[in-house]
């Protein structure tokens, strides 16, 4: 004898399937994104502190002084 199918069983199983299935990807995407934002301003932060300090270094200011006179 076949044992009886609990169908309201498996209908939550693949409910829960899709439903992961659905949602994990996002979670991923959003994470991968997340990082990959914080990743790039921290990047451009550099850049413009790099590009301060060039600014800024005496070198420059003397190059500067010598183009305007």
């Amino acid at each position: 004898m076949v044992p009886e199918r609990n169908f309201a069983a498996q209908r939550m199983t693949l409910y829960a399937l899709l439903i992961a299935a659905i949602v994990l990807p996002c979670v991923y995407v959003a994470v991968t994104a997340w990082t990959d934002y914080r990743s790039r301003e921290a990047g451009a932060a550099d850049a413009v502190a790099r590009n301060a300090r060039v600014a800024e270094s005496p070198k420059s200011t003397r190059l500067r002084s010598s183009i305007s006179t």
